[in-house]
């Protein structure tokens, strides 16, 4: 939450994935669940340290959240939301259906956007024959190149 009330969704994740990274013993961020979850907690060593594969991790996740900030700064809504649904799918095995566990206003606050503007992208996308509403929770991706092609507009 921002100080002004309004929400900033900074991540989604999915299965095996790791988050949670945060120096000293403040926290700045939470997290909430969409779908039934389990969690696993890592311990850092004696002397504060963590292992190479943990810190290997956290890069990542770091490289995730500065792109995440590319998409948000520089590219126009469809783009933003294309971008979302390529990853989304690649993150959950490949493109084709891709599961969407968060609401429309839940991909808005992640995208910089209004609830408005995601659902009228989607609609643009579902028109053009790029994808296939299944259900408010499920998207089929009937052209995937075309999707991939908006998405890689940075």
């Amino acid at each position: 939450m921002l100080a002004d009330g309004r929400r900033q969704v900074v991540a989604f994740h999915i299965a095996g994935e790791t988050f949670g990274f945060e120096g000293g013993k403040v926290r700045s961020f939470f997290a909430e669940c969409i779908v039934s979850t389990g969690l696993t907690t890592v311990e850092i060593d004696r002397d504060g340290r963590y292992s190479p594969e943990l810190m290997e991790l956290a890069l990542k996740e770091m490289i995730r959240a500065q792109e995440h900030l590319l998409v948000v700064g520089k590219q126009c809504a469809l783009e933003k939301l294309a971008v979302f649904l390529v990853d989304l799918a690649e993150r959950q095995g490949g493109l084709g259906c891709i599961d969407l566990p968060m609401t429309r206003t839940d991909i808005g606050d992640y995208l910089g956007m209004t609830i408005e503007t995601v659902s009228r992208n989607l609609s643009k996308l579902r028109s053009a024959g790029v994808l296939r509403l299944r259900s408010s929770r499920s998207i089929e991706i009937l052209k995937p190149q075309r999707l991939y092609c908006l998405a890689s507009k940075l």
